[in-house]
């Protein structure tokens, strides 16, 4: 220990593996989460990893005095095994060839957020810097020791991106991955968030709610798992207007029940009825004051005469949100256009992939191409304004 910090040297704490998440106690895992994403706590993991055929290990580390002081899960297969479309090969699509063989995911493989290393946010800065150094260390140790073609961290927001580059890890492909709309809730009540938006937004914002009030729809939490045949019908017809391959509803029924068995309590389901019948549901989870709603589905014939879409989507989650503590809503990856007007940041995540000393010049190619197109793609799809708010937060470190 020492005596001036009050901390265990980084040389003194031994790294050891898990097979699964619930070889960890939740407690000490979501210690170690603190202040990271809701990626990253013991629940997701839970979640995470029934959905998986990869195969999973989780490199720890602990102090001398045996506390949990960081962690890495890692997925480790080839493409036939590992979830679409998270493999690499999804990952970047451009011309040039990409790696297609054997990898090695840190952090998470499935999601849209990754927070990387995870590391007791009451770690001082100096060994913290010295503990991630460490664990890229040993998560390419690790790759090597299974033969893989190649390593990534997929999904990875800004700050963890910048904290492995430090720890000398991602050169030198970054890859623009995906984009999430976030909303702080810097306010205590609904009327705070209206009053953080323009007059005119506003005005629409109250316009819409007026229409859903007077429609006689009612909302409210769903009946778990009472409910879940219905959200699933109606989320796969959600899929089918929006032109994605067919799904069964058994798969998202399945999910659904994941949800309530890993959270429990904090697994968010709000469903809307038009007597009786169920015409939207909107579905993800509370950890913490942190909210998730990536998932709706909506009855779109009713939704067009009742402004559904934006009250389940986005104001009614808000209103909820608001009402029990919370700080954060992230809304997920569509429709970002809508959702910046409506006050939401955009965030960009990342891929960061080291391939073998063969590969790399190709790969590197492959992510420019992939940048230049995603960004222009993004421009089609969002317009100007959503544009600018990405450019901005563009990483310096990813190639364009």
């Amino acid at each position: 220990m020492d005596p001036d910090t009050g901390t265990t040297p980084v040389t003194t704490m031994a790294c050891t593996a898990a097979e699964s998440v619930d070889e960890v106690a939740p407690d000490a895992w979501n210690a170690v989460a603190a202040g990271a994403s809701f990626f990253a706590c013991h629940g997701w993991q839970r979640f995470l990893e029934e959905r998986l055929t990869a195969s999973i290990r989780y490199l720890l580390w602990h102090d001398g005095d045996g506390r949990l002081v960081a962690a890495l899960p890692t997925y480790a297969g080839g493409p036939d095994v590992m979830p679409r479309p998270f493999t690499l090969t999804h990952v970047i699509q451009a011309d040039t060839g990409v790696p297609s063989g054997f990898s090695v995911l840190g952090g998470s493989a499935y999601g849209y957020q990754n927070d990387g290393l995870l590391i007791r946010p009451d770690v001082p800065p100096r060994e913290r810097a010295a503990l991630a150094r460490a664990m890229v260390g040993e998560f390419r140790s690790l790759a090597r020791s299974l033969g893989a073609d190649h390593t990534a961290f997929l999904c990875v927001p800004q700050a963890p991106l910048a904290e492995l580059a430090t720890a000398g890890y991602g050169h030198p492909s970054v890859g623009l991955m995906s984009t999430v709309a976030t909303l702080e809730l810097s306010f205590p009540t609904f009327d705070g968030y209206l009053g953080s938006l323009p007059a005119r937004r506003r005005s629409e914002i109250r316009r819409e709610r007026r229409i859903f009030r007077d429609s006689g729809l009612s909302w409210g939490p769903a009946d778990v798992p009472g409910d879940f045949d219905e959200i699933a019908d109606l989320i796969v017809a959600t899929y089918q207007h929006h032109g994605y391959p067919p799904i069964d509803p058994a798969v998202i029924r399945g999910n659904l029940e994941a949800q309530a068995r890993f959270f429990g309590e904090d697994t968010l389901v709000l469903v809307c009825r038009d007597e009786g019948r169920l015409v939207g549901a909107v579905s993800g989870f509370v950890h913490g004051t942190q909210w998730i709603v990536p998932w709706l589905g909506l009855d779109y014939e009713v939704a067009q005469k009742t402004a559904l879409y934006f009250n389940l989507g986005y104001y009614l989650p808000i209103e909820h949100a608001t009402r029990r503590g919370g700080t954060m809503i992230d809304f997920g990856v569509n429709a970002l256009h809508a959702k910046v007007l409506r006050g939401m940041e955009i965030e960009p995540k990342w891929a960061l992939v080291e391939p073998s000393a063969d590969d790399e010049a190709g790969w590197s190619a492959a992510v420019r191409t992939h940048n230049r197109r995603g960004l222009e793609e993004f421009r089609t799809a969002n317009g100007e304004r959503p544009t600018a708010l990405l450019s901005a937060k563009w990483s310096a470190r990813a190639p364009r």
